[in-house]
């Protein structure tokens, strides 16, 4: 079966992004499991890394400038475009920063050349470019519930204005997709709702390292990660740096929280001035900054989807301390994964991970139980070609195999 991807964020081998980091682990099965084509948007950092070698001859890359590539005078520019689009063509401004003409041309030239059985597209971003998929089959893969945070664009009035345009670009394009996939039960449940048709899940997942952590011989310490420039992280940074921690160390002085991301703001790198508080920035070393905490802390309190993060620390033998939203779409539960809505109830069961090196390490054990167990790249690929065989009006049986 020949599958042709079109996504927004470069897969590469050192990922950061959620979405990526996902998309590296389920699109390299899935090119041992079909034949494969991605095009893929990417940044100037972004290509600079290698992609992992399932995909490196499979890929078409379009350099797409990001905001911090540009001079003062280009950025100016680049953000009265983005200003036009968005008052304009009414597109919500994060849609409108990843249309590429780049992009549209190589996939119209790949759909010639390459002539796939299925396109592919990955996240809402992308759900602009399907009508030029007119006579494909197509599935479109939402990563948030058609629900994205909207950016906060002249205040208040702008932010509204955004999330009006949201749904309007929802309503208009995911009807376009002949099969609509989120990455959890709840989030397909939410826009079936809102499109009034079926929508299915293809679940999160990310790749099983090698080494595993060792959480009941680290200090008393906890950790959040995230992409600040997703809303969500940091407001959730603030509530446990403020909030959470506080409480820790009433009855425990000496724990400390670690901080660590890519573009965080003023506010997100002032939490570390707060008594306990490292902020890190962006730790490349993922493996060495999971080893120096007992648990992941990572409740979420706005926006959708299926947090990576949470599954990379289960995969890694890391226990996890979320709240329900924060944990849609794993089904990992204690010890491995610890959930509370409050501050007081987040910091009791945060307690024991940290006075107890050996309910830390149990913890830890059970999250990478749990992981070896659920998130197996290969078989999801497998039940994805099967799918979308179903799409193209065949039996699984008859799903070519390349």
């Amino acid at each position: 079966m020949r599958i042709l991807v079109a996504t927004a964020f470069l897969a590469h081998e050192r990922s950061a992004h959620g979405a990526a980091l996902y998309l590296r682990s389920f699109l390299g099965a899935l090119a041992q499991e079909s034949e494969l084509r991605l095009i893929s948007l990417a940044s100037r950092e972004e290509l600079e890394h290698p992609l992992p070698a399932a995909l490196a001859n499979r890929a078409e890359l379009i350099y797409h400038r990001q905001l911090a590539e540009l001079g003062h005078l280009q950025k100016i520019s680049h953000r009265l475009r983005m200003a036009r689009l968005w008052a304009l063509q009414a597109k919500p401004l994060l849609v409108a920063k990843f249309w590429s003409p780049a992009m549209a041309s190589v996939i119209q030239k790949n759909l010639q050349s390459f002539r796939p059985d299925v396109c592919l597209l990955e996240m809402d971003l992308m759900a602009q470019y399907l009508p030029l998929f007119t006579g494909q089959k197509t599935v479109l893969v939402d990563h948030e519930a058609g629900s994205p945070v909207p950016l906060g664009i002249l205040g208040e009035l702008g932010r509204s204005r955004d999330a009006r345009l949201w749904d309007a670009y929802v309503r208009r394009y995911f009807p376009m997709a002949d099969l609509l996939q989120t990455l959890n039960a709840e989030d397909a449940a939410v826009l079936a709702k809102r499109l009034s048709r079926p929508v299915e899940v293809r679940p999160a997942l990310v790749d099983l390292p090698a080494v595993t952590m060792q959480p009941g011989e680290a200090p008393a310490r906890i950790l959040f990660m995230g992409d600040f420039s997703h809303h969500p992280n940091p407001e959730a940074a603030r509530f446990v740096a403020r909030e959470v921690l506080p409480l820790l160390r009433e009855g425990l002085p000496e724990v400390e929280l670690l901080i660590a991301g890519r573009r965080a703001g003023a506010e997100v790198q002032a939490l570390g001035e707060l008594p306990g508080v490292s902020f890190l920035g962006f730790v490349a070393d993922l493996a060495g900054l999971l080893g120096q905490v007992r648990c992941l802390v990572c409740p979420v309190f706005s926006g959708r989807g299926s947090r990576i993060k949470v599954l990379t620390a289960l995969a890694h033998g890391l226990p996890v301390v979320s709240n329900d939203l924060g944990s849609l779409g794993v089904s990992a539960g204690a010890p491995g994964l610890v959930k509370g809505e409050t501050a007081d109830e987040l910091s009791r069961v945060i307690l024991p991970l940290l006075t107890d090196a050996e309910n830390a390490a149990q913890a830890g054990r059970a999250a990478r139980a749990w992981a070896e167990e659920s998130l197996d790249a290969r078989a999801l690929a497998r039940e994805q070609v099967a799918r979308y065989s179903e799409l193209l009006g065949s039996s699984q049986g008859d799903a070519e195999k390349w």
